[in-house]
């Protein structure tokens, strides 16, 4: 992560100071952007290899430049004002641009601000101002092009320096994150308070000015076209053809922005068309997390309890069957059942393996009570008979007396005696 509030020099810039300070070059500060750039996630290195910054929202032409006898630094400082802005814009990069004598322009030094300050767009009426001051060393003076500045606004350094000693030293190489209102500052000389008059006032001065940054302001800052993983100050916004919105919100969907340090914060999102609402958040990887939209809380089923419902669900609007509400004698298909009522079929049932209707009972016909089972015994006292004749029977005879019993009982039959004659 870059230093914050340090002036870095560029490599450019190094090597425009070399060639200066070997008498090869002379040098001018063409010009210092204010700029919405993010470059927090740098690392020194990488900001000393910028050659750009963009985009440029303030750009002040000829800064001021003074030397310092005293310190022998170079001071470069310029006053933007936020009287050309359209839209509100926070002011996170500032870039200072060089001239060597062949009018080449590079990128010379470059400030990143971990706490930006926020230019709001011009009213029209009382324009708003910040101050930035960038010191260097360069040894060879008599090859740096000084300039004098006609400006009429008050800097925090001047207010410093008027103050001494009761107000804090601001350091050498520390941006000035003031904002200065200049609405009172374009009167004629003789209206204006002079350094004299601010002195003997300083003992009734106790008041320590807000930093911007850290103050969350009520209004809302119009975005448009702007990528919500960019939106890290805290603040209100409303996101006109942005990205990384909320799914779903509209250009009537308001943001709020709350940072934790630099590094991990939250961004909510309130629907004022529609329902829409949710939040997400970001760490110090510049890793957003994807966006939860909030749950309505009128079309949520509510439980209490052990998972009870406060009301019965519905599906489209008809409410579900209770398990409570169904009839204690219902059939289950996987299991048997027992019907004990009455149960009746509109047709037949159907055998699924054979396709076969069932017969009903009405269907059996009526079985005669002599009916004979060939799985027992049976006695055929009719007699027995296959294709018209009698059917000859069997019998078999243990010994003589038997067998005359047998036949004085059944005169009718033949028989037909076969002598068996075994030996030994």
């Amino acid at each position: 992560m870059a230093t914050p509030n340090v002036g870095i020099l560029t490599t450019a810039g190094k090597a425009l100071i070399d060639k200066v300070n070997s008498g090869q070059a002379k040098i001018s500060f063409s010009k210092i952007v204010f700029s919405s750039m993010d470059n927090s996630q740098l690392s020194d290195m990488q900001v000393k290899a910028l050659t750009a910054i963009a985009p440029q929202e303030v750009v002040v032409s000829s800064p001021e430049t003074t030397l310092d006898t005293n310190s022998g630094e170079t001071r470069i400082r310029a006053t933007g004002t936020n009287e050309k802005l359209a839209d509100g814009v926070y002011v996170k990069t500032y870039g200072v641009f060089a001239k060597d004598d062949t009018g080449s322009e590079i990128l010379y030094g470059v400030t990143v601000s971990p706490n930006p300050n926020y230019f709001p767009a011009y009213d029209g009426v009382t324009p708003q101002a910040v101050t930035y001051s960038y010191k260097t060393v360069i040894q060879e003076t008599s090859n740096i092009t000084m300039t004098n500045s006609n400006d009429v606004y008050a800097s925090q350094e001047d207010l410093t320096e008027a103050l001494q000693p009761y107000a804090k030293t601001v350091d050498v190489n520390q941006q000035l994150d003031k904002k200065v209102n200049i609405a009172d500052m374009r009167k004629p000389a003789s209206d204006v308070a002079g350094i004299e008059e601010v002195n003997t006032k300083q003992d009734k001065i106790g008041y320590t000015p807000a930093d911007d940054s850290k103050v969350i302001h009520s209004t809302l800052t119009e975005l448009v076209s702007t990528d919500m993983n960019t939106v890290k100050i805290a603040g209100f916004y409303l996101l006109r053809s942005g990205t990384n919105g909320i799914p779903n919100g509209d250009d009537h969907t308001i943001y709020q922005v709350i940072p934790f340090y630099s590094s991990n914060g939250v961004q909510l999102a309130y629907g004022t068309n529609n329902a829409i609402s949710g939040m997400r958040s970001w760490n110090s990887y510049n890793r957003f997390t994807s966006w939860v939209q909030f749950a309505n809380d009128s079309a949520v089923a509510h439980l209490s309890g052990a998972n009870n419902f406060d009301t019965v669900p519905t599906v489209n609007n008809n409410p579900l069957l209770l398990a409570s509400s169904l009839p204690s004698d219902l059939a289950r298909t996987g299991s048997n059942q027992e019907f004990t009522g009455k149960n009746t079929f509109d047709t037949a049932p159907i055998d699924k393996t054979t396709g076969n209707p069932y017969i009903t009972k009405d269907g059996v016909p009526s079985i005669p009570s002599d009916v004979a089972r060939t799985s027992q015994p049976t006695n055929f006292t009719a007699g027995l008979q296959t294709s018209g004749f009698d059917v000859l029977g069997v019998k078999a005879f243990s010994d003589t007396d038997d067998y005359k019993t047998f036949a004085a009982a059944h005169p009718s039959v033949i028989t037909i005696v076969t002598h068996n004659t075994s030996t030994n």
